[in-house]
């Protein structure tokens, strides 16, 4: 019977010492294993110890190790100095004691005497875990009030020390070199106006987070600062003397880095910008100018997405696939530049086809206002975009027709035809009835003719030689060498464009035959 002996702590106060209460654990189990060595009891030599993890969870490192070896068949049985070392918690227990059951294995409290092999040992651990569980919630009840009382008078109760502090014996202490910072953050936002321009300054600068050597020996810290961290860092009251718990602010024993004055100002100019009408024209909006007025054929809304690549930008709208079922439409995904180039092509066909007869204006005042309803923004003249396959339909925004005196929303479908241009962007919209050559697929086919060529007139020994040269691998010319064996009809049909607009190699390779 080879026992395993499982210890735990719930805090790591104590460890270091040479002495401890994992070992105070294991001592006893040791001397029970001892005990029953008449029945055949050994002690596995491995160690399966939680040093500063709650019972109140089953995700502990020496706990996962001891069930991988259960299921290996290690271990027979499980030796604790009480229950509640194993689990605090009723539903994990049964979890376990499946587990237990699944490989014949059974456990042994050293302080606690029953058997699990029988209906009143169960019930006897199940009576047991409930005071664990209810032992557990009690102590966190009182935990949890004596925080509160603490934050009440002032107390720093631990966590991460906010930047301009270091911690002393229970108690904050001013960092000069970082308070110094603080300060400059708090002005430079009333300055600056935002916290991606503080950001940026401070980038500039060559300014970073303070690095914190932590007890574990891990070092954090010595990064440049975010946008959040500067959102927090702003909105956090420590740094005028007081601590925040939950929704309420106490007077700290800690003494502040900023001026009240200067906090005042600061969170009225965080109130303002957190209050801008959301109708403003923001970067966002200028980056994306169809944002929340495009969709798809289905009415689902196509979300901003950008993809950076080295140093280039790709801006795209796409139906976010996460939030929606299928079917998502006829276009789902396209380069932001060609939504926005064939809408306010559309939206130049649309004003110019309006005619005075239309509006109830006179014709000089309708006239006049056309002309400046088209040198607005794109953002101001949409009301929405519908992509289909074949034509994308726009409609004038409502208030631009008010101004133009309409007594409805005009509408003008504008016709495309997607066309494939490669990986990144890969439609582009026009109603050019003219095919235009997919360059990726001319290239792909070129490819497998070089290699079928120097395969076949032993310019290369083998594939790996040809890997080797083309610096590739293997799969991806044993993939794409079929390529090499279209039809010269089907090789004249890429060369002009002649195909469907979507199709892809993959396509291709799967049915040579769609061309």
């Amino acid at each position: 019977m080879r026992c395993a002996i499982y210890t735990r702590k719930s805090t790591d106060e104590g460890l270091e010492q040479s002495f401890n209460s994992l070992d105070a654990q294991r001592e006893a189990c040791e001397a029970y294993i001892a005990s029953q060595m008449h029945e055949g009891w050994i002690c596995h030599e491995g160690s399966y110890d939680d040093g500063g993890w709650s019972g109140g969870t089953i995700e502990r490192p020496a706990l996962r190790k001891l069930m991988i070896d259960i299921k290996a068949g290690i271990i027979k049985t499980i030796v604790v100095y009480k229950i509640d070392r194993l689990t605090r918690s009723l539903t994990d227990f049964a979890k376990l004691v499946e587990i237990f059951d699944e490989h014949g294995v059974t456990f042994v409290s050293v302080t606690q005497q029953f058997n699990t092999t029988t209906s009143m040992g169960r019930l006897t651990l199940n009576v047991l875990l409930s005071f664990a569980q209810y032992e557990r919630e009690i102590t966190g009840e009182r935990i949890r009030d004596k925080f509160a009382a603490s934050k009440a008078k002032g107390m720093f109760m631990g966590g991460k020390v906010p930047i301009g502090y270091l911690l002393g014996d229970q108690e904050l202490l001013i960092d000069d070199k970082y308070a110094e910072v603080v300060n400059l953050i708090f002005e430079k936002y009333l300055e600056l106006g935002s916290a991606g321009a503080v950001k940026r300054w401070l980038n500039n600068q060559g300014i970073l987070t303070p690095v914190r050597h932590h007890r574990n020996g891990q070092q954090t810290g010595g990064k440049p600062f975010y946008t959040g961290h500067l959102y927090q860092l702003l909105s956090n009251p420590i740094y005028i003397g007081k601590v925040r718990h939950k929704k309420d602010i106490y007077d700290g024993q800690h003494t502040a880095i900023i001026s009240q004055d200067l906090w005042d100002s600061v969170q009225a100019r965080l109130a303002e910008n957190a209050s801008r009408p959301k109708g403003c024209v923001s970067t966002k909006l200028q980056q994306y100018p169809l944002v929340g007025k495009i969709f798809s054929s289905v009415g689902y809304r196509l979300a901003p997405t950008t993809v950076h690549k080295k140093e280039t930008r790709y801006r795209h709208y796409t139906v976010n696939r996460t939030r929606h079922e299928p079917p998502y439409g006829e276009l789902t995904s396209l380069p932001a530049q060609e939504a926005e180039r064939v809408t306010a092509q559309a939206l130049k066909e649309l004003l110019s086809e309006l005619e005075p007869q239309q509006s109830s204006l006179p014709t000089e005042v309708f006239l006049h206002t056309r002309a400046e309803v088209s040198a607005l923004p794109l953002h101001e003249l949409i009301g929405t975009v519908i992509l289909h396959r074949d034509r994308l339909d726009v409609t004038l925004a409502e208030v631009c027709t008010a101004k133009l005196g309409l007594s409805k929303q005009p509408s003008y479908s504008q016709p495309i035809a997607p066309r494939s241009v490669g990986k990144r962007n890969r439609l582009i919209l026009t109603n050019d009835p003219q095919p235009r050559p997919n360059k990726e697929l001319i290239l792909a086919v070129a490819a497998a003719w070089d290699w079928y060529r120097k395969l076949t007139k032993g310019q290369v020994s083998s594939l790996g030689e040809l890997a080797a040269q083309e610096e590739i691998t293997q799969g991806t010319i044993t993939r794409n060498l079929p390529l090499a064996l279209l039809k010269p009809a089907q090789v004249d049909k890429l060369l002009k464009g002649n195909h469907h607009p979507d199709l892809t190699i993959k396509m291709l390779l799967s049915d040579p035959a769609i061309l």
